[in-house]
């Protein structure tokens, strides 16, 4: 969970090791789900059933995603967005 500067809002950052993507073989499965999330980002932005990807970015080690954070979720199980 991260907060934005500015605007104060909470995000959910997603970090993942470079080493971990290469060492596993894991690149086009890495590119693949940030061009979907970029994607849904840009043009379904109001998509229920997809997580809107604020940012993404790299520093030497890692590769994060910053996205809507809903509290009580994971990455791992999904979540449910109440409209």
């Amino acid at each position: 969970m991260v907060r934005h500067t500015e605007t104060a809002k909470i995000h959910a950052m997603k970090a993942i090791s470079k080493r971990s993507v290469l060492t596993y073989d894991e690149l086009d499965h890495t590119s693949t789900e940030v061009r979907i999330l970029k994607h849904f980002a840009k043009y379904e932005p109001n998509n229920p059933f997809i997580v809107r990807l604020s940012y993404a970015f790299t520093d030497k080690e890692n590769i994060y995603f910053v996205m809507d954070f809903y509290p009580g979720t994971s990455f791992s199980t999904g979540r449910h967005r109440e409209e």
